[in-house]
């Protein structure tokens, strides 16, 4: 148990430095210094600095998906896609706040930040699949939808320049992006009932004068 302690401990402290200062310009001294502890203390629980990141980086991770957890199956379909991209607007301001941090770990600890992309994705992949599957048996989403095609848009959606440039620039808007992204799903993948139900959840989806006629042939709202 204090073993556990101990390691949770040097997660806690490191991660604080790692949002505040970034990755690289925290030492492991630094770090042991923080929590008066000896290096020879510090590696009985990481063999190296690049340990402690992937275990920040896992703690975080764990701590994201039990939040987005909490927030989704508390409604229909609509409701989780919307609560989900809450929750990606909610990472993009994170990003925005620590440049630093996102910088260093893309630059620097490419495989560990590679390793969680890819296991994200996943998780990802497989409730986004399931919301479709969820939307189209509650009558919200077409029946008829190419779900593998619309999960590999999605995928590629979070890996994009756009979501890249979203979290690096503050003048971006991320509400624009996410608001033009849930209706660009929502154009494709709704049936009138989805949409109508969406248009009364939303304030600014489907209000630009300009767009193009909802595929699900809605007429008037």
């Amino acid at each position: 148990m204090e073993t556990e302690i101990v390691r949770n401990r040097i997660i806690e402290i490191a991660s604080e430095m790692f949002l505040k200062y970034g990755v690289r310009s925290v030492s492991i001294d630094e770090v042991c210094k923080q929590l008066s502890i000896s290096k020879k203390t510090f590696y009985v629980y990481f063999k190296q600095k690049e340990d402690l990141v992937d275990a920040f980086i896992t703690r975080y991770e764990e701590e994201k998906e039990n939040e987005l957890i909490r927030a989704l199956g508390k409604g229909n379909a609509i409701d989780d896609l919307l609560a989900f991209m809450r929750f990606t607007k909610n990472f993009i301001s994170l990003c925005r706040k620590s440049p630093a941090l996102f910088f260093d770990l893309e630059k620097y600890y490419y495989g560990v930040m590679e390793k969680h992309y890819r296991m994200r994705e996943e998780k990802v992949n497989k409730a986004f699949n399931a919301n479709l599957k969820k939307g189209i048996e509650e009558g919200l989403y077409r029946s008829d939808l190419n779900t593998e095609m619309l999960c590999l848009f999605f995928r590629f959606h979070q890996r994009s320049l756009v979501y890249d440039k979203l979290k690096k620039d503050k003048d971006f808007s991320k509400d624009k992006f996410i608001h033009f992204f849930i209706e660009l799903i929502a154009r494709y993948a709704m049936t009138p009932e989805g949409w109508k139900y969406l248009l009364s959840q939303t304030k600014d989806i489907g209000k630009d004068e300009d767009s193009s006629p909802c595929q699900c042939d809605i007429k008037g709202n």
